[in-house]
């Protein structure tokens, strides 16, 4: 017992960010060599998943962003937990969809010979301040925007739920379309053949009056936005968006 207690390994703060930075570097290969045999994950939806499983996820994905915050680490012999707060993003190597997340983590290790091995990891949703979720909601109808005034129609789609429930009301559609709102079938012509063809416009626009409320997944933004041009404002409009949390 005595030798047993001399040779344990304190797990320190600085000792898990050396082995976040392993996993960094390869993952599979953090996977297969430095978590135990019995190593179970439980994503932030519920899934559980083994080592295998895990194995396969990043064959498919790559992580290019990991960060941890407000991190607590706790050793009881041979067993040492962590807790914090992990910010991460998963794009598809295939299709290169994107997925960011931030969750509240629980990871345990256990010390085998010498050697510390991640045993469990655990991921709780992290919720977002509401100014977190405000400045997010705002950035994402500015860079809609800013897509429509630079003509990049395939960026401006980018920002919209790909959902046949999708609909977009506005007069300028009436000669476009024929009517004041694209849905259904207008709603595919629109994006099908108005937006890649798109030009350049030479305007800015500001908004005030934002005001943004927010529902678990669902939101929904009213503000008065300006168009102006060589300094004079040619159009005011009074916009209501509605938004919904993917991914």
């Amino acid at each position: 017992l005595p030798f047993f207690l001399f040779a344990l390994v304190i797990f320190t703060q600085a000792f898990l960010n050396f082995l976040f930075l392993r996993f960094k570097q390869n993952p599979t290969e953090y996977i297969k060599n430095e978590t135990a045999p019995n190593f179970i994950f439980t994503s932030s939806n519920g899934q559980v998943q083994n080592k295998e499983e895990v194995l396969t996820l990043y064959s498919y994905y790559d992580e290019p962003y990991r960060e941890f915050s407000n991190v607590v680490i706790r050793q009881n012999g041979s067993f040492a937990f962590a807790t914090g707060i992990l910010s991460h993003a998963y794009v598809h190597k295939t299709t290169k969809e994107k997925r960011a997340s931030k969750s509240v983590i629980t990871y345990t290790f256990v010390q085998e010979k010498g050697k510390w091995l991640f045993q469990t990891g655990h991921h709780t949703p992290a919720p977002l301040s509401v100014k977190e979720e405000e400045a997010a909601i705002k950035k994402v109808i500015e860079d809609e925007t800013q897509a429509y005034i630079d003509g990049d129609g395939k960026k401006l789609l980018s920002f919209w739920a790909e959902k046949k429930s999708n609909e977009h009301a506005s007069q300028f559609l009436v000669p476009i379309i024929g009517q004041p709102y694209a849905k259904g079938e207008s709603m595919d012509k629109l994006q099908s053949i108005v937006m890649p063809n798109l030009k350049k416009q030479n305007f800015t626009v500001e908004r005030d009056d934002f005001e943004v409320r927010i529902n678990n997944n669902m939101a929904w933004a009213t503000y008065t936005q300006k168009a102006a041009a060589n300094g004079a404002v040619f159009k005011t409009d009074r916009e209501t968006r509605i938004l919904e949390r993917l991914n």
